[in-house]
C-alpha cells in the first residue's frame, strides 16, 4: 500500500502493484491411515503425535495463506473501483463550460471590461468551432 503515499497525485491510469497469488488446493487429511494405526512402541506413539501436530500446523498455515490472499485481493478490487471513479472525475474536470464568467457575481452588461471578456470568449469559441470543422 506504499504506492498510495506518494507526493504526486494519483491518476486513474496509475496501476497499483500486483500481488502474487497461489493456487490453494482443498484440504484433506493425507496421513489419516498412519494416524489410525495402533502404535506398538513409545517411539511410534511419539511419531504419530508429531505427524498429527505437523498436519495441524500445515492446515493452520494453509488457512493463513488463504486469509492473506483474500486480504490482498479485496483492496485490489476496491482500488479498481476507486480508479474508475477517479477516471470519471478526471473526464468531468476536462469538460469546460461555455459560461463567460463562472463566479456567479452580477455584471454590468455595458461595462467595458465585461464587453472585452465577451469578445474574447466569442473569438475563442469561434476558433474552437473552426478547429473542429477542420478535423
Amino acid at each position: 500500500m506504499a504506492y498510495l503515499f506518494v507526493s504526486t497525485p494519483i491518476h486513474s491510469a496509475s496501476q497499483p502493484p500486483s500481488y502474487p497469488t497461489m493456487f490453494i488446493t482443498p484440504t484433506h487429511p493425507r496421513y489419516q491411515k498412519l494416524l489410525d494405526l495402533e502404535p506398538l512402541t513409545d517411539h511410534e506413539r511419539n511419531l504419530q503425535k508429531a505427524l498429527a501436530e505437523a498436519q495441524d500446523r500445515d492446515l493452520y498455515f494453509k488457512g493463513m495463506v488463504a486469509g492473506l490472499q483474500g486480504a490482498a485481493v479485496l483492496p485490489g478490487r476496491y482500488c479498481d473501483m476507486v480508479r474508475g471513479h477517479l477516471a470519471g472525475n478526471e473526464t468531468a474536470k476536462k469538460k469546460k463550460s461555455n459560461k463567460v464568467v463562472g463566479d456567479r457575481m452580477p455584471r454590468l452588461l455595458t461595462d467595458a471590461a465585461f464587453i472585452e471578456i465577451v469578445r474574447d470568449h466569442e473569438s475563442t469559441m469561434a476558433r474552437k468551432a473552426a478547429a473542429l470543422e477542420v478535423q
